[in-house]
């Protein structure tokens, strides 16, 4: 394992080069949960590289398996790892994995472990008894898309694999385009009959997707818009006349950097796609060689037009004629101000048969400066908070405040490349049973059961140990690459906390939040803790606030304002849903504040929004 550091933003791709020549990707990885695990009808053997990334020693790492139906296989909750020392990487093969568990399967598995901070997994399979390929890489449904589904009567065989990450079963709705962006049949189509287990997963051919739809075999490769109603991952294996079996449904947004030179047998191949309902116009890009060096002209239009819904390949002797010039090695190409709809996919085909992906690798970011060069949003920041049920990521705002457990990184990804700047929220200062982290909590840290959340008790904020799972989470949220953080419950001090908690001691575990969250240059907000604002407000960087229009606390905030630093407020109650004319008058009264308020449903699921701005 390399660690790399620099001034600037960079990109790391591993091209990994077999003895008969095959050139696979393999830089790319999952922090919990990987989808490949081959059964044993299968002659590839797959390996899982569990990886501590951190200064740290991790303890055991347990996790379970399940079958295609969503089945445990064996036992669950097992122990795969006993350990791991710092920056330690260990393999654990299929045939490890059946002894540890106690059971052998056929068909793909997929493998969930408990999230522990700085742990990461590569999923490989080992193919033709000589070389790896990655199948860390994917879509879930935050993207909700398949890319590249071929058509039944190609060479090249598509099956996408739609699992269900839930913990409760699910129905799929899909709508499927052609490459010129028509719709193929009815959309919403039915993806399958019943419904599909937690932690199961359904198998598309691209005969079954003809059958969903009513459709004739289309031509060239089709895109499949897929809808759920809880979270889900989706993943497309293509398996060439050979029997090479690739993974292809993962896509970038502004480059690729493996655009294949004329020294190469292998034809490089580049895809755009259109996502969105509006046709893209005069899509530019530039075209930069292994030393940095513009090949051709700068900003040249790669396309005129691209309809909605609509996908067009562009190869090599494309990209050569584009940009009049010809290079060696791999070349980059970088898309100017990319539009929100554009995805790219990256493919090489090799052997004249097959296609394998470029278009994922893992990314750094700079060397924190010692400067206090953290988010800092002012009065009247748009935002929206959801925490509950799949993101809808179309409101166009300069905040989203999600949760930092559920939220993929490719989700925060997609947030900040839309303009957004993302906070991850979790609870500083109670217990939650259902997290990832849960079991890291001793018995004596934790108190009486919070007001109106049975599942969620007060936590011992003066404990070492608490403090130290706290900057763990802040951790997480770093390398998840937040902006910023929303810890929760920071007031236990005036609650029947169940510990005899002082207001120092609130303030000193609040900074040492604060503190925590700027040192690795984040911004942090004060959720309510109404009565210490005045102590806090040079400490933190925005507020968060429920319902102080409710209380008539709205008063208590007014020193954030004072400060340039935002007020993110959220009011509950019915009569701002259903009475325009008192919905009005609360915006009126935000307005008059600069705070920034929604209207939101309890549950923070967006099951509705107002917004004062």
């Amino acid at each position: 394992m390399l660690e790399v550091q620099g001034s600037e933003d960079f990109e790391l791709m591993t091209k990994l080069t077999s003895p008969s020549g095959l050139v696979s990707n393999t830089n790319c990885v999952r922090q919990d949960r990987v989808l490949n695990i081959e059964g044993f009808d299968s002659n590839i053997l797959t390996f899982v590289r569990f990886i501590n990334t951190t200064d740290n020693a991790i303890g055991a790492i347990q996790g379970t398996l399940y079958d295609a139906d969503g089945n445990v296989i064996g036992t669950a909750n097992i122990t795969l790892v006993d350990s791991l020392a710092p920056k330690e990487q260990v393999w654990v093969n299929r045939d490890n994995f059946a002894i540890k568990v106690g059971e052998e399967w056929n068909g793909e598995a997929m493998l969930e472990v408990d999230l522990v901070n700085g742990l990461r997994l590569v999923n490989l399979n080992f193919v033709n008894g000589e070389t790896f390929f990655n199948f860390s890489c994917f879509e879930d449904s935050t993207s909700g898309t398949v890319f590249l589904q071929r058509t039944s009567t190609s060479q090249n065989i598509s099956f996408t694999h739609l699992v269900n990450t839930a913990d409760v079963a699910q129905q799929f709705t899909g709508t499927l385009y052609n490459g010129v962006g028509d719709q193929l049949g009815a959309a919403n189509q039915p993806l399958h009959t019943g419904s599909i287990a937690a932690k199961a997963r359904l198998i598309l051919s691209s005969e079954k997707m003809e059958a969903a739809f009513s459709v004739s075999p289309w031509s060239g490769p089709a895109m499949l818009e897929v809808q759920g109603n809880d979270i889900f991952e989706l993943m497309t294996k293509l398996t060439s006349p050979s029997g090479l079996i690739s993974n292809t449904n993962c896509v970038r947004q502004d480059q690729v950097h493996n655009a294949k030179g004329f020294d190469s047998p292998d034809m490089t191949f580049v895809r755009f796609i259109n996502t969105g309902s509006t046709t893209l116009s005069n899509i530019r890009g530039t075209m930069y060689n292994s030393n940095g060096i513009t090949i051709g002209s700068a900003n040249q239009i790669l396309l005129s037009f691209l309809a909605p819904k609509a996908a067009i390949w562009l190869n090599r002797d494309t990209l050569s004629a584009i940009f009049s010039d010809t290079w060696n090695g791999e070349a980059m190409v970088e898309v100017d101000s990319p539009p929100d709809a554009l995805r790219l996919l990256n493919l090489n085909r090799i052997n004249n048969e097959t296609f394998l992906n470029f278009s994922c690798y893992e990314r750094g970011t700079p060397i924190a400066s010692t400067e206090s060069n953290w988010y800092i949003p002012p009065p009247l920041t748009t935002w929206q908070w959801q925490l509950q049920e799949v993101v809808n990521t179309s409101y166009q705002v300069d905040i989203y405040d999600i949760d930092l457990f559920d939220s993929p990184i490719t989700l925060i990804e997609q947030l900040q490349a839309s303009g957004a700047r993302v906070i991850c929220y979790f609870s500083a200062g109670s217990f939650e049973g259902f997290r990832s982290d849960s079991s890291q909590f001793s018995g004596s840290d934790l108190g009486n059961t919070l007001s109106g959340f049975e599942d969620e008790r007060w936590l011992d904020i003066r404990s070492a140990n608490v403090r130290s799972i706290m900057e763990l989470r802040m951790d997480l949220a770093q390398q998840k690459g937040c902006d910023g953080v929303e810890p929760d419950n920071m007031d236990g001090y005036v609650n029947d906390s169940g510990f005899s908690l002082t207001a120092e001691d609130q303030l000193s575990f609040n900074r040492l939040i604060a503190a925590g969250a700027h040192s690795r240059n984040l911004s942090v907000g004060l959720k309510n803790d109404m009565d210490q604002i005045e102590q806090l407000v040079d400490d933190f960087d925005f507020s968060v606030n429920e319902q102080c229009f409710e209380f008539s606390e709205c008063d208590l905030l007014a020193p954030f304002i004072s400060a340039g630093k935002a007020v993110l407020n959220a009011e509950y109650l019915q009569v701002y849903v259903d009475d325009e004319s008192t919905r009005d008058a609360l915006c009126t009264d935000s307005l008059d504040r600069q705070f920034s308020t929604l209207v939101l449903p309890l549950k923070l699921d967006d099951e509705f929004r107002y917004s004062c701005l």
